[in-house]
């Protein structure tokens, strides 16, 4: 594994057995998964299908930005232009074409 740029965890195996450590692992384990999932599921059984597409696409995006502002990540291009294109397809996903073309006075007229 170090060949491959892998970290070594012997370190955090020693950890094993402390207290603080131990509650840490814990708390990762349940507040920040298992909470997580069951809270994703009850909202797919509520929200309807596309405003739960716009928030699991959405997704990678509060990542980036809890990143930079609580851990300081820097964001580069790609990740400017791959949010771009989330939002524009979270705005383009539940945009009702029909009723914007009557709000602009685009619809067409019957003859």
């Amino acid at each position: 594994w170090q060949s491959h740029g892998m970290p070594d965890f012997q370190p955090f195996v020693g950890m094993l057995g402390d207290v603080n450590f131990d509650l840490a692992l814990l708390w990762i384990g349940l507040m920040s998964t298992a909470l997580i999932l069951v809270l994703e599921t009850i909202a797919l059984g509520v929200l309807p299908s596309s405003e739960t597409a716009v928030v699991f696409s959405s997704e990678p995006l509060w990542g980036t930005i809890f990143a930079s502002i609580l851990l300081g990540e820097t964001v580069g291009v790609n990740q400017y232009v791959g949010g771009s294109l989330i939002i524009f397809a979270c705005i383009f996903r539940v945009l009702d074409f029909e009723k914007l073309k009557g709000q602009l006075g685009l619809e067409e007229k019957e003859a």
